[in-house]
């Protein structure tokens, strides 16, 4: 008998021993961005930036191909329609909001952002209520946490909507808009691709500040969020500690 029970276990060792770490496959997955420089953004044909740069190591240190590179930089709204549609689907840098909450699984942060109403300092536009809004026209990018922010705030009010930041950064310099609802970090990047100075525009009213996240579909194998959000983490600490040590 004891002979039967030794037999066993080293059976059931051996089963969970030859098991794959996880069973979801890492190499199914469709991962999303946007153009949302420095965070994410293709140059010479490559998704590159910060939040791409913790993706590809999370994906390495998860066991994925090597040579993988299934990342499709495309319009947020698609993007964000694609993941709430797709299973195997994620999405990052995406804002975390009490709104987005329930419609995703979440691995945080990637970082962190402000978004806010972007103005040209020479038209010294000042906002001091959520009333003011109603007098100016504002961009947003459609879906995007600007074009939430601002919809949840003045639910009514008519707004520029665009699929792209480079459309609205352009509207905003030709004066066709008075504000965009933005990251304005991010929004200076496009405005120097566009040869547009940054130093010409200001934030005049802080809409939200926020954790950049990474996004899963609300189906998502749990074992696949948990996993990200261990090698996120440890990406995290790996960076505090390079910092303090500097």
């Amino acid at each position: 008998m004891a002979m039967l029970r030794l037999s066993v276990t080293l059976l059931l060792a051996f089963h969970f021993l030859a098991a794959p770490a996880h069973a979801y496959d890492l190499d199914k997955l469709r991962i999303y961005t946007d153009d949302y420089p420095p965070y994410n953004y293709k140059v010479h044909g490559k998704i590159q930036g910060q939040s791409t740069a913790k993706i590809r190591k999370i994906l390495k240190r998860l066991g994925a191909t090597p040579e993988r590179e299934n990342i499709q930089l495309v319009p947020w709204a698609r993007a964000y329609a694609a993941v709430q549609a797709d299973r195997n689907a994620v999405i990052y840098s995406m804002v975390y909001t009490e709104q987005r909450a329930p419609l995703f699984r979440w691995a945080c942060p990637l970082g962190t952002c402000r978004i806010s109403l972007i103005a040209a300092k020479k038209r010294a536009i000042t906002i001091t209520s959520i009333e003011d809004l109603e007098h100016y026209r504002i961009g947003v990018v459609r879906e995007g946490i600007g074009h939430q922010l601002v919809s949840a705030l003045v639910p009514d009010l008519p707004l520029d909507i665009t699929s792209t930041p480079e459309l609205n950064v352009r509207k905003l310099h030709a004066g066709r808009l008075d504000l965009f609802a933005f990251d304005y970090n991010v929004a200076s990047h496009v405005m120097r691709t566009l040869e547009i100075d940054p130093a010409e525009y200001e934030e005049v009213f802080t809409l939200d500040e926020q954790k950049l996240c990474i996004g899963f579909n609300k189906e998502a194998d749990p074992a696949l969020v948990n996993d990200f959000q261990r090698e996120l983490d440890a990406l995290n600490e790996e960076t505090s500690h390079a910092q303090n040590v500097q």
